[in-house]
């Protein structure tokens, strides 16, 4: 049985892939493909391997930190009208 903790990893990992794969869409919609987008697809499928044994909260954290730093590039794209909103009402 997973624990608690561990769960709790789980979870925080998961709503920051949704938040990149969010991104990767809307981005998709306004650029085409590119080489970049593929990349970020490897995080869906990767992201039903994950052992919860082997994750710990620095990996957790550190992962929440890049997509957080991927929103903070992207925001003035955002600000400027050039992009769409990810998700109405949905603050990640």
């Amino acid at each position: 049985m997973i624990s608690d903790e561990k769960l709790q990893y789980l979870i925080r990992i998961q709503n920051c892939i949704n938040t990149i794969l969010d991104v990767k869409k809307a981005l998709e919609s306004l650029y085409g493909d590119l080489s970049i987008f593929q990349e970020m697809s490897i995080l869906e499928s990767a992201s039903g391997n994950i052992d919860p044994d082997l994750v710990s909260e620095k990996e957790v954290f550190m992962l929440e930190e890049v997509t957080n730093n991927l929103l903070k590039e992207l925001e003035s794209l955002w600000r400027l009208g050039n992009g769409k909103q990810v998700s109405k009402g949905v603050v990640h």
